[in-house]
């Protein structure tokens, strides 16, 4: 596992809970989570 794929793990595993707790407008408001999910899968091909 690269650099780069470790620390987007740690950054998402703080962000999950929080994302959970939000309501369902607000977390399609929570972009962040996502990017973060996508720059992963990128990373992974």
């Amino acid at each position: 596992m690269t650099r780069k794929v470790r620390q987007l793990f740690k950054r998402l595993v703080g962000k999950i809970p929080v994302y959970n707790g939000l309501a369902l407008y607000k977390q399609d408001l929570f972009c962040s989570t996502w990017h973060d999910l996508k720059e992963l899968v990128l990373l992974s091909r």
